[in-house]
């Protein structure tokens, strides 16, 4: 077995591991900010709907 071989294996699998570890922090990073957004939106009708009553 040729040792170069195997090494450039392990780093293409290190690789792999941390480009799927980037994308599930984007993928999470992204649904935060999604959820931020509709949470403001929200709270923003909310806000009208009570400031109208007076």
């Amino acid at each position: 077995m040729n040792p170069g071989a195997l090494g450039r294996s392990a780093e293409g699998d290190g690789d792999q591991i941390i480009r799927e570890l980037a994308m599930d922090l984007l993928v999470k990073a992204a649904i935060v900010v999604v959820a931020l957004i509709v949470l403001a939106v929200v709270l923003t009708i909310i806000y009208r709907k009570v400031g109208t009553r007076r």
